[in-house]
């Protein structure tokens, strides 16, 4: 995939400390979440890039790309058949900026951190 924006959820140590506990159900929870999260961004820059011939839109992705009992790492950008995003979004020598990822990143990301929170919190409530 090509380049992509990133934002970074962080929790307190308490938080930490019980994920930790819980061991591989906690990577699965957080895995869960995060997709979640992530899902809200990407639908959010698929509904902002523009529509010349709808690849753009239709082949943007969220994708793990680190996993572990305390932290899960997602981008969300274009795809190999929308090599081309980066170019549309930072423009080129030749064309202007249409900026659809690091609005969606911005603008969705209080959305994309209620809907981690509320995850995290449906799972943590079946473990007490």
């Amino acid at each position: 995939m090509a380049s992509r924006s990133t934002f970074k959820i962080t929790g307190d140590k308490e938080l930490k400390r019980t994920l930790f506990q819980m061991g591989q159900a906690a990577a699965d929870v957080l895995e869960s979440a995060a997709t979640k999260a992530a899902e809200v961004v990407r639908e959010g820059a698929a509904r902002r890039a523009p529509r010349d011939s709808g690849t753009l839109a239709s082949n943007i992705f969220a994708e793990i790309n680190e996993k572990s009992r305390t932290k899960v790492t997602i981008s969300v950008g274009p795809g190999e058949e929308a090599y081309y995003g980066p170019w549309v979004e930072l423009g080129t020598s030749k064309t202007a900026p249409h900026p659809y990822l690091r609005p969606a990143a911005d603008e969705e990301k209080d959305n994309a951190f209620a809907t981690y929170t509320v995850e995290i919190k449906r799972a943590l409530d079946g473990v007490k």
